[in-house]
């Protein structure tokens, strides 16, 4: 999901492999002749209808969709949860404030197999439990400094979840430590998946990226791309050990000149005030190549590919890491922060960027095309 905070770049993973040089970790990366493709279409959308509130999304910090048809999201600026039935009818609830159950800054959010919904508030350092009708059930974990800014179940009790936490020496801010876990009711990780830390002089600090990269098989696997410039998917075992690699041969997307000329100049004219870093700024050689979207109810992994520019292309891959079917969706709006994501109940799309028309998008598989 996508936040306003700045990110920090991951090239290496610290834990884990991250060559495809080695044949134990690799599983078969050949594209197979008769591969099949389909394609995907818009079944029904949800969003903003003029003179309606119920309606009006102001963002999407988080959306799944249940058994029934129905699409639950967390909307951050009205700080509320909204379901939304499949014949359109819609219902929210929440309040705003720093009571039991109300939510002061709520992050991301996400459903648990039971039906549960998590929403984790920043403000409170809360990750606070609802059931389907909005009845607050007490707190997931809670904190006296960091929860977990986006997680996903891994079974019904326990989440994987990214941290951001800053290291102080000294009553200073000595660097940053980002790292992927997993929580089992408690703020302490009992496994850390991929772990980097970035001193204040590292010249990656401040490269701007979305939030590291990783998905959940609620049946027990992490997927994690420590690098998201490059076709490399590490496929661990709940307890952290890596089970295979997913990393077909895929040329990267390099900036132009320009395009890096540009990004060091935006940087340094917005960051002019921070006098704190001194590491100098590095902008990324590669555009964004690969985002993981979910596992489907096959518990195939759904890759979104960013290599095409007339429609949205998808690789599925299978358990032993092989390429199962090509998807692809035709362009129908030219909002850049369309996102997708992919669960045992469907597939979805959203338009998650508050500074527009928020909105959700059921989307459906057609028949294999040629």
């Amino acid at each position: 999901m996508k936040t306003e905070h700045l990110r920090f770049l991951i090239i290496l993973s610290l834990l884990l492999i991250t060559s495809c040089d080695s044949e134990s970790l690799q599983s078969s990366q050949a594209t197979p002749n008769n591969l099949p493709l389909y394609q995907l279409s818009v079944a029904d959308s949800f969003g903003v209808e003029i003179g309606d509130s119920l309606n009006m999304i102001g963002s999407i910090n988080g959306y799944f969709s249940f058994s029934d048809g129905s699409i639950v999201l967390l909307d951050a600026v009205a700080r509320k949860i909204r379901i939304v039935q499949e014949n359109g009818n819609a219902s929210c609830y929440g309040s705003t404030g720093g009571g039991p159950g109300e939510m002061a800054s709520p992050k991301s959010m996400c459903v648990m197999p039971d039906g549960r919904i998590l929403v984790a508030d920043d403000y409170k350092c809360l990750v606070m439990e609802y059931d389907i009708s909005g009845r607050y059930l007490g707190n997931y974990l809670e904190s006296e400094w960091k929860i977990p800014e986006h997680f996903l179940p891994i079974d019904s009790n326990s989440l994987v979840g990214v941290v951001f936490d800053v290291e102080f020496c000294d009553g200073e801010i000595e660097g940053f430590n980002f790292y992927v876990g997993r929580f089992d009711s408690s703020p302490e990780p009992s496994v850390r998946y991929i772990e980097v830390r970035r001193g204040m002089s590292d010249p990656s600090l401040y490269t701007q990226i979305d939030i590291l990269d990783f998905e959940v098989d609620p049946n027990g696997l992490v997927y994690i791309v420590p690098d998201h410039t490059d076709y490399i998917i590490n496929v661990l075992s709940s307890d952290g050990t890596v089970q295979r690699q997913i990393c077909p041969e895929v040329d990267r997307l390099a900036k132009t000149g320009e395009e890096l000329a540009i990004e060091l100049s935006e940087f340094e004219e917005n960051h002019i005030w921070d006098s704190a870093y001194t590491g100098g700024y590095e902008p990324l050689p590669y555009h964004k190549l690969i985002t993981l979207v979910g596992v489907d109810a096959d518990r195939n992994l759904w890759v979104q590919r960013m290599d095409a520019k007339d429609k949205f292309t998808f690789d599925v891959w299978n358990l032993s890491g092989d390429l199962q079917f090509r998807a692809s969706l035709e362009k129908f709006t030219s909002n850049p922060d369309l996102e997708f994501h992919a669960d045992e109940n469907g597939i979805l799309g959203a338009i998650t960027d508050s500074d527009v028309h928020s909105r959700v998008y059921r989307l459906e598989m057609l028949e294999q095309s040629n």
